[in-house]
């Protein structure tokens, strides 16, 4: 299997404040397409729509550390739900 390749780079960053606002650019790119709960369409669950609300808390249960580690990747996670059609695999 191979796996997807992303065109997005992960994004620089050591500090929670610089992550985050790069973060609330994309964000903002995204909620402003609807007028109620921000939402994109995932490829592999045929076009269903993948809502923020859940990922958001789940977010702030973390440690700061662990924040930055994960929203790094935050663009990269969007354009692998809305263009991945593969079937996730876990260890």
């Amino acid at each position: 299997m191979i796996p997807y390749q992303t065109k997005v780079k992960k994004l620089s960053g050591t500090d929670y404040r610089e992550v985050h606002s790069k973060i609330l650019i994309i964000f903002k790119k995204i909620k402003s397409k609807t007028k109620r709960r921000p939402y994109i369409r995932s490829a592999y669950f045929k076009k269903q729509k993948i809502f923020f609300d859940y990922f958001w808390d789940h977010l702030w249960q973390k440690s700061w550390k662990e924040r930055v580690k994960r929203l790094k990747y935050f663009s990269c996670a969007i354009e692998l739900i809305q263009r991945s059609c593969q079937e996730p695999t876990s260890k």
